[in-house]
């Protein structure tokens, strides 16, 4: 196939392909056979580049011969600067074939003439495929952009070719802790001009498409008088010191507030004193089952009925958390 298309000019492309040492293994077997797409290719820039990399020991001799045959990989188990070398050469022409997993179709300049599809993959939806085409056809060289689709149900292929663009929805993670961290990030830096609040919060698509009214500014006001209600903002504007700790633990949210709350109001003090009688290990025991309530509940069996399998919290703490 690829020989076909070096015959029909359709080079440079990109193979997307989901599994990642299937992208090696095509891209090694090619170069094992012997298939060079550089011989017509000269370009003393990049050659002193190959060699300048090739001295520094950035590249090795595997990716070497690769290279020189025009042909290179491209997925997110390589570093971020081979993935750059490889990104570099694709445009400037050294490498004329590059196989590729998904994640070089979002935000990555690498414009080609022909895109192939191989190896149908439940990952391979409309929106992947829209934006992995949209690569084909390089703006100022190519009159015509390819396609191609290799190894794919020609069902799959009619979907995908009538499929409309996904309506991309929104994601913003607005909670009390980011509130508190982009806060607490203008507050420490030294150059306050280069960072706006007002940019994070009231210019994310989310604010932009469905906040009629100020939504955002009305979430960031309760959300910072609700720190100062826990007395973690104080009058003057600053955070307490148990600030770093609930950012550490922001993905906990609101666990991460009630472990603090219970943290300055003695609870785990007052429940030590409560249980004087039990052994160490059984104080430990308790403490460990609040601690697991709070950030470990763990789904045992989906097919189980809800039921809690932990013991049962202590009635003094259950009644605070609860109030809380």
């Amino acid at each position: 196939m690829v020989l076909k298309m070096q015959n029909k000019d359709m080079l440079p492309t990109i193979v997307f392909c989901n599994n990642r040492i299937l992208c090696e293994e095509m891209a090694l077997y090619l170069a094992n056979k012997d298939i060079n797409f550089n011989s017509d290719y000269q370009n003393p820039y990049a050659d002193s580049l190959i060699d300048k990399l090739a001295e520094s020991k950035q590249i090795d001799e595997k990716f070497l011969n690769l290279v020189n045959h025009g042909i290179g990989w491209h997925h997110s188990g390589m570093s971020p600067n081979m993935k750059s070398i490889i990104e570099a050469l694709f445009r400037i022409g050294k490498i004329k074939i590059v196989f590729a997993t998904a994640t070089l179709a979002l935000g990555i300049h690498m414009p080609c003439k022909s895109v192939v599809f191989m190896d149908d993959q439940i990952y391979l939806d409309s929106f992947q495929f829209r934006q992995a085409y949209g690569r084909a056809g390089r703006r100022g060289y190519d009159q015509i952009g390819y396609i191609v689709f290799f190894d794919i149900p020609f069902k799959k292929i009619n979907r995908l070719m009538g499929s409309y663009v996904p309506e991309l929805r929104p994601h913003f993670p607005l909670s009390v802790t980011f509130t508190m961290q982009l806060f607490d990030c203008v507050l420490k830096s030294k150059s306050r001009q280069n960072i706006s609040i007002d940019c994070v919060l009231f210019k994310s698509y989310w604010n932009f498409m469905y906040s009629k009214v100020n939504q955002v500014g009305y979430y960031a006001i309760f959300s910072l008088n609700f720190l100062f209600d826990l007395r973690i903002l104080n009058e003057k504007g600053k955070f307490s010191t148990f600030a770093n700790i609930l950012e550490r633990m922001h993905y906990h949210e609101p666990s991460n507030l009630l472990f603090y709350y219970m943290i300055v109001n003695n609870l785990f003090h007052d429940l030590i004193v409560r249980n004087h009688k039990l052994t160490e290990l059984q104080k430990m025991s308790k403490i460990m089952t609040i601690m697991c309530y709070l950030f470990n509940r763990v789904s045992l069996d989906r097919r189980r009925k809800k039921e809690i399998l932990l013991p049962k919290l202590d009635k003094e703490v259950n009644k605070h958390l609860k109030s809380s």
